[in-house]
C-alpha cells in the first residue's frame, strides 16, 4: 500500500505521513514521471485527500546505526558503554569508565562508523574502513569508463 503524490508536494506528503506514523521505512520510495509513490503501513485519519494506491515497492536494506549493537566487546562490558558524548569543534569527547579504557579504540571505531558492510559470508566491517581499504578491489564499486 502506498500514497501517490505529485512531485511538487512529495516531500511535504512524506513528512505528513511520517508525522502520522504510517510511513513504511522498510520500503523504498518510487518515482514516476510526475509522481512519487510513498509506502505506508496503513490508512489512518488525517490522510483524507491523499491518493492511496497498491504498489509493489523494493525493500530497503536498513543499516545498523546503534554503535552498541556493532561494538566488539565482551557482553558484560556493553552496558557500560556511554550513551552520550560532547563535541568541541571537530573533536568528540567520550568519557569511558575505567573498565572500558583498554577497549577505547574499538569503542571509537564503533561510534565513528556503525554502518556495516559484508566482506564475506561470515564477516562484517565498518563501512568507513571498507571504503578506505577495499574499494579498489571490490567490483561492486567499479564503473566502466563512459565515452
Amino acid at each position: 500500500m502506498a500514497v501517490k503524490a505529485p512531485k511538487g508536494v512529495g516531500e511535504s506528503t512524506r513528512k505528513k505521513l511520517l508525522d502520522l506514523g504510517v510511513l513504511d521505512v522498510s520500503l523504498r520510495i518510487d518515482r514516476t514521471d510526475d509522481h512519487i509513490i510513498i509506502p505506508v503501513t496503513k490508512v489512518v485519519e488525517g490522510m483524507e485527500g491523499l491518493e492511496v494506491v497498491e504498489a509493489d515497492l523494493e525493500e530497503r536494506g536498513l543499516a545498523e546505526t546503534d554503535y552498541k549493537k556493532v561494538v566488539r566487546l565482551p557482553e558484560n562490558l556493553v552496558p557500560l558503554l556511554p550513551t552520550s558524548f560532547d563535541i568541541v569543534g571537530d573533536v568528540g569527547i567520550v568519557r569511558l569508565p575505567e573498565e572500558l579504557v583498554p577497549h577505547a579504540i574499538e569503542v571509537g571505531r564503533a561510534m565513528r562508523c556503525p554502518d556495516q558492510v559484508p566482506v564475506d559470508a561470515a564477516r562484517l566491517i565498518g563501512a568507513c574502513n571498507y571504503n578506505l581499504f577495499h574499494r579498489t578491489t571490490d567490483t561492486r564499486f567499479w564503473v566502466d569508463d563512459v565515452e
